[in-house]
């Protein structure tokens, strides 16, 4: 048929026994529909076409509606009543992601709201190794998405790629809104201590060793939420223990910077677990050296 644009005349054909499904190089028949033709689509799907078909890219006509913020609602309700799936997952080519991915890419609240009233899943399955929800909405970099996928479930402390759990992502990315997606996380029960080992051995540092193994100048607002939280200041090297902090302390020891020496003492007040013989090889200047092998007995 492939008619787009012309009501009408898909309208007839369709009558007389046209195939709503017919399928083009480009894909089946409503995938080259715009998701903003809500008449157009309601008519095919009315004559039976599937809803949850794929284009020649891998995206099911709701994720391509999820594109367009809240413009795409009114196609979403329609493709839905008509058995659109909300929780279909896209082929490998989009990281088999969800309409929810897509949702929060386009960074509509409204919209992500609206998914998650239809039924639209927070939370990957285990096994899936790419980007999950909740790690697109951190990377948003927007706490009012952050805080409606939590509360309608998301797990916090879930692992699905080597870059760790959203608090590692958090913790270790750029963000201008840092701090309050690092409070709404930790506020939900994100662990920022969270020990992990991936299929093949390897093992994450823990989001509070990471932070600093992040950036070279490091926000003490951060480190003292991370530590009302219960971040531990393991005094181990990060080789023998993930949350080991020993490295971290010695790059603080080495600045100049007085806000940034504050930061040390307030983790050096904190510390536990000291492996004295790894602190005892540190190059400290002798009089800390001295102060954390005192405070090891």
């Amino acid at each position: 048929m492939h008619l787009n644009g012309h009501y009408e005349c898909a309208k007839l054909l369709l009558e007389n026994g046209a195939s709503p499904n017919a399928i083009y190089f480009d894909g089946p028949e409503i995938t080259h529909v715009s998701p903003l033709d809500t008449n157009f689509i309601e008519l095919l799907l009315e004559y039976g076409a599937d809803p949850n078909v794929f284009d020649r890219k891998g995206l099911t006509p709701i994720m391509k509606a999820c594109r367009l913020k809240e413009n795409g609602i009114e196609t979403i309700r329609i493709l839905h009543k008509y058995g659109g799936d909300v929780n279909a997952q896209a082929d490998f080519r989009q990281d088999m992601r969800t309409p929810m991915h897509y949702a929060l890419l386009s960074g509509s609240a409204e919209l992500v709201k609206f998914l998650i009233g239809l039924g639209a899943k927070v939370n990957m399955p285990k096994g899936y190794d790419k980007p999950s929800i909740i790690d697109i909405a951190v990377l948003k970099d927007d706490p009012e998405l952050l805080k409606i996928i939590i509360d309608a479930g998301a797990e916090v402390n879930a692992v699905h790629t080597y870059i760790g759990s959203a608090l590692h992502l958090a913790a270790c990315s750029i963000l201008e809104h840092q701090y309050e997606i690092l409070r709404l996380l930790l506020e939900a029960g994100a662990d920022p201590n969270i020990q992990h080992q991936f299929p093949d051995g390897s093992q994450l540092k823990s989001p509070f060793v990471e932070y600093f193994r992040s950036r070279d100048v490091v926000d003490s607002r951060v480190v003292h939420l991370l530590l009302a939280y219960g971040g531990k200041v393991v005094m181990r090297s990060p080789i023998n223990d993930t949350r080991g902090q020993l490295r971290n302390v010695l790059r603080l020891a080495a600045t100049r910077d007085q806000p940034q020496f504050q930061v040390l003492n307030s983790m050096l007040e904190l510390g536990e677990e000291f492996d004295v013989g790894a602190i005892d090889r540190l190059p400290l200047p002798v009089a800390l050296k001295g102060d954390i092998l005192e405070r090891a007995k």
